[in-house]
């Protein structure tokens, strides 16, 4: 089951290509730096395929970024889903323990 949104499938081409137009170079210079072809970087800046972590690390020291420079928006995204859902859980509790105390106590 794929729960990434269109957003994160995206963040990670849209910084290749930002980073291998910062530095302003072809595909094929960019695929040379990096040990593949142009097209494979094509295919990587499209979303078409995902570099392998080795890859992706090459290209993190290449355009001296860190790694989470190319992941940090899906970790983003998990985190406020996580922070989304434990304001849900506190307000349950909130209502609970306001149920609790605002009833009689049973022998």
């Amino acid at each position: 089951m794929n729960t990434k949104t269109q957003e994160e499938q995206k963040f990670l081409p849209k910084r290749i290509l930002q980073v291998r137009e910062s530095m302003n170079i072809s595909q094929k210079a960019f695929g040379a730096l990096i040990g593949t072809s142009d097209k494979t970087v094509c295919a990587y800046e499209k979303g078409r395929c995902t570099p392998p972590l080795e890859t992706l690390q090459i290209i993190a020291e290449i355009t001296q970024q860190p790694l989470t420079y190319f992941t940090h928006k899906v970790a983003e995204a998990n985190t406020n889903q996580i922070l989304n859902k434990l304001t849900d859980i506190e307000k349950v509790v909130r209502e609970i323990k306001q149920i609790f105390l605002s009833s009689p106590l049973k022998s």
